[in-house]
């Protein structure tokens, strides 16, 4: 399209040099096999087609010099090539015990995904993976992920959310009983609890507008921590805050629910 193409040595071009681009790409090899380059650019033209305000591409950081020649295809379409944005995510390093983590005896040079995932579980690993800026290299260990502390974000965030189904279990309350309560004596740990558990969509937009999960990720930690320090600092069970406390550990839950459902991970409802 607008005398984009042409062909020279017996393959066909995409004169992308003419948009930014460093120079001019193969879309049609010699033998009549299309480039990657050309299937990106049947990909976008599909995506485009669908009138979405913004697209966002995830890509690894050695595709850095790839962007101009896609965004070149994409003014060539006749679209907007501004409306792509690419993330560009580094490497990640894994670790066991320390130790670099062994190499698949299958793969020989690259560990498999499940591999790791049969390891740890695909919650823990899916997690983890949400925790750094997606342009800064990720290590971690499998065995702390294993372990049952805080030090394994996913058990602490899941082990807060369980102990409010076992506090529910305990008290024999309704939830209609404990939705009928006013918030009337809460002090001020009580307060910063409730204030956080409402600031899930805050997290979310924040997460969402600087194109960094971790500040979800970071706020489901901080949560839980809320959660866990205040049920050791307060009696709950048949004292005569107990509705009250356990609404508000009912709000407090139902935040991080959604929050690992967004994340595609299902919270635990025993430990």
């Amino acid at each position: 399209k607008h005398g984009a193409l042409y062909e020279e040595d017996g393959k066909i071009w995409l004169a992308t040099s003419q948009k930014g681009d460093e120079k001019d790409r193969v879309v049609v090899r010699e033998n009549g096999e299309p480039t990657y380059l050309a299937g990106d650019i049947v990909y976008h033209e599909e995506k485009f087609k669908q009138g979405f305000d913004r697209y966002i591409n995830i890509w690894g950081a050695d595709h850095h010099g790839y962007i101009a020649r896609v965004k070149a295809a994409i003014a060539f379409l006749g679209y907007d090539p501004n409306k792509l944005e690419v993330l560009l995510s580094q490497m990640v390093r894994l670790l066991k015990g320390g130790e670099p983590y062994k190499m698949s005896k299958r793969a020989g040079n690259f560990v498999l995904m499940s591999d790791v995932v049969e390891e740890i579980g695909a919650d823990a690993l899916r997690f983890i993976f949400l925790t750094k800026k997606p342009d800064t290299h990720l290590e971690f260990d499998l065995d702390d992920l294993t372990k049952e502390d805080s030090s394994n974000p996913i058990f602490y965030i899941n082990y807060a959310h369980a102990r409010v189904q076992s506090l529910l279990a305990k008290s024999g309350r309704t939830l209609e009983e404990i939705k009928a309560v006013s918030f009337a004596t809460l002090d001020d740990q009580g307060v910063e609890l409730l204030f956080m558990s409402l600031s899930l969509g805050e997290a979310i937009e924040d997460a969402w507008r600087r194109r960094e999960t971790q500040s979800l990720t970071d706020y489901l930690y901080a949560l839980a921590a809320k959660m866990h320090k205040f049920y050791y600092d307060h009696k709950i069970l048949g004292t005569e805050h107990e509705l009250e406390y356990l609404k508000l550990f009912v709000i407090a839950g139902m935040a991080i629910r959604q929050g690992l459902w967004l994340m595609g991970i299902t919270a635990k409802e025993r430990m």
